[in-house]
């Protein structure tokens, strides 16, 4: 059976819904990681069986649901599972081989004992489909069955977020974690030490760190990756990055009260590299692989090192999952499409989770209009510099988001390591692009630094917290005070400072302006916002408001379970006020009716409940309350996430 034959079996060779060639170089939240699949030296990605929509702006879009794969053998089918598991964008895998068919889970892998058999504990889901049978035994995974629901039906289960790349590294990094931590090192220094190798596995597996740039350097790579590692080569490495890349992320002191000792760097390079010097602790490292991991999941992975400190729970700050940025940025650009010379902004950016789709996005518009799909290094610099900002008020999350936007920009050059273009500098992003900040402390730097510019698409997720005078952090009476004295024209409910940013950032958007917001659901709800809303609604033009309540469970893949809303919306330019008979549309999809969320079994509220436990074992984070869960929503995909027919008025 040839690839052309399998698609038609499938009945994917004439559905719309499955892109593939040029076309999947049209979807911008996903483009990068379909361009580094689809190489003959990396997955030999054929297509991609998404969720589709045509959006407003003419560009359409999807979320993956299927990867068909050509491979060479079964071994090679293998490390295609194992490269696309470090992915983390899709929840079943086929590969045709010269000899079978093999069907994968996206979102497990383990390596296994090495039998050529289906083993759904490593990610096998069947590995043995013999041509004459892929009719019968991938019936599910046909078009029409995917886009029934039929695939959830019968598939759902085995897709799971606990089994994500994400989770099992970040599992993986906690448990090393506590193993520092028990040997001496403060959680300061541990967190330090293990965010540096994170970032150096990174620049290692892209090439950015190459075996040239360490001759030019004069570091041997083993003094830095093996259990050999030294702790003087190490601080010489750090020293160096961080002036070639204009600064690093989790400042590790090397020397002095608190610094590692020379065998904690030989145990965490080792143990980094897939073995343990000490052999104590089995942590399987050599299932990662960087240069597929993409760039957003490392950040998310390190946000959640931050919030595990204990800073981001106290400030209210809670990660944003991708697939729900992207959802956003699509809203977004339907009512306003972002192109060259815009400003976009995120006044709390957190890890740069906003901002770093938001360059893609400009990226990948560019690239499709440039020759040979190539932008020169100097374009991809201009592209930042003169469109992406953001603020917050911790000092690590904003140089998490520094290193997240370096990287992409790296991510976009070939070869990643400079060397052909030795002149290039990486632009200083930190106090000029990224700027640490208190956002209601008059005048912010950032605004005299852009001379009171406005921006015309502000996006981000403010961090929730009901303020109180009895429980005021320092940094948090800015805010409180800017409550007070707007509280008639800028009213919030309870002190909720992400009302106060909503009500705020306006200020910052022009005319044409848009912005999406997350807020807590219950802003929506609860009497002691009905005078924000009743303002709110009233001052600014309001377009769309989606109400996720009832994916609390889910949203955020068990990490937080908060309900959440988002609200668009504009300055208002018609008048004094809007009138309140002006529609808003409103949607709230339901996990009734997503066969991949739905509960299959009485136990599954009891499994999930475990489940999540578990990963708290892990992190640390408090199980808040218990809830039904199977799989993540919007880590899957948008199922149920069509706008009404019918626009309705909030009341």
């Amino acid at each position: 059976m040839q690839t052309d034959e399998l698609l038609e079996t499938l009945g994917y060779g004439g559905s719309s819904n499955f892109i593939q060639g040029g076309d999947l170089e049209n979807a911008p939240g996903y483009s990068h990681i379909f361009r580094r699949a689809r190489g003959e030296k990396s997955c030999r990605l054929v297509g991609v069986y998404t969720l589709r929509k045509r959006t407003e702006s003419g560009k359409d879009d999807g979320v993956p649901l299927v990867y068909v794969c050509d491979a060479e053998s079964r071994e090679h089918a293998d490390l295609i599972h194992r490269r696309v598991w470090n992915q983390n964008v899709v929840p079943f895998l086929v590969v045709r081989t010269p000899q079978i068919v093999r069907l994968y889970s996206g979102f497990r892998y383990d390596q296994g004992d090495g039998k050529d058999t289906a083993s759904p504990d490593v990610g096998v889901l069947d590995a043995l489909i013999e041509f004459n049978e892929v009719a019968v035994k991938l019936r599910a995974f046909h078009a029409e069955s995917v886009d029934d629901g039929t695939l959830w039906r019968e598939w759902g289960a085995k897709v799971t977020p606990g089994t994500r790349v994400d989770w099992k590294l970040l599992g993986n990094l906690e448990a090393l974690d506590g193993s520092l931590q028990e040997d001496g090192l403060t959680r300061i220094t541990s967190h330090a030490l293990i965010g540096k190798y994170v970032y150096l596995r990174y620049l290692r597996d892209r090439g950015i760190l190459s075996d040239r740039k360490f001759a030019e350097w004069g570091i041997d790579p083993e003094s830095i990756f093996s259990r050999n590692a030294s702790k003087d080569a190490l601080k010489d490495l750090l020293e160096r990055i961080s002036g070639w890349l204009n600064g690093s992320v989790f400042p590790l002191p090397l020397e002095g009260n608190g610094a590692p000792e020379p065998y904690h760097v030989r145990r965490v390079a080792g143990i980094f590299q897939g073995d343990d010097p000490s052999g104590q602790l089995h942590l399987d490292f050599e299932s990662y692989d960087f240069s597929y991991i993409p760039i957003e999941t490392i950040s998310v992975i390190y946000e959640q090192f931050l919030h595990s400190t204990g800073k981001g729970r106290e400030a209210g700050a809670y990660y944003t999952p991708i697939p729900l940025v992207n959802y956003m940025l699509e809203e977004l650009n339907d009512r306003r499409r972002l192109k060259v010379g815009m400003k976009v902004f995120d006044p709390a950016c957190g890890s740069g989770a906003f901002l770093v789709q938001c360059y893609r996005w400009l990226v990948e518009c560019e690239l499709a209009k440039a020759p040979n799909h190539h932008l020169p290094p100097v374009r991809l610099r201009s592209l930042l510099e003169e469109h992406i900002f953001g603020m917050d008020d911790d000092e690590d999350a904003c140089r998490v988001a520094q290193l997240s936007l370096t990287l992409t920009l790296l991510d976009y050059i070939d070869p990643p390591d400079l060397q052909e273009n030795p002149d290039f500098r990486i632009p200083p992003i930190m106090d000029s692009h990224i700027f640490k900040g208190n956002f209601f402390r008059f005048p912010p730097a950032w605004v005299s630094s852009m001379n009171g510019a406005k921006f015309d698409w502000i996006v981000g997720n403010p961090p929730w917290k009901d303020l109180s005078k009895d429980r005021l952090e320092e940094r948090e009476e800015p805010a409180l005070q800017w409550m007070v004295e707007h509280r008639k024209d800028c009213p919030t409910g309870g002190n909720q400072l992400a009302e106060a940013f909503a009500w705020k950032v306006a200020e910052l958007a022009p005319e044409r302006g848009v912005i999406g917001l997350v807020l807590p659901a219950m802003t929506l709800f609860k009497d002691e916002s009905r005078h924000f809303r009743k303002m709110f609604l009233r001052r600014l033009d309001v377009w769309c408001v989606v109400n996720f309540a009832n994916l609390a469970e889910v949203l955020f893949a068990g990490r937080a379970r908060k309900p959440a809303a988002v609200f668009f919306y504009s300055p208002w330019t018609g008048g004094e006020e809007r009138s309140p008979e002006s529609p808003i549309l409103t949607f709230a999809p339901l996990v009734a009716n997503q066969e991949a969320n739905r509960p299959v079994t009485s136990r599954a509220r009891e499994e999930n409940v475990e489940h999540r436990r578990q990963c708290e074992r892990n992190s640390g984070d408090p199980l808040e309350q218990s809830g039904e869960r199977r799989a993540p929503a919007l880590e899957n995909r948008h199922v149920g996430f069509g706008k009404g027919s019918t626009p309705d008025r909030l009341p």
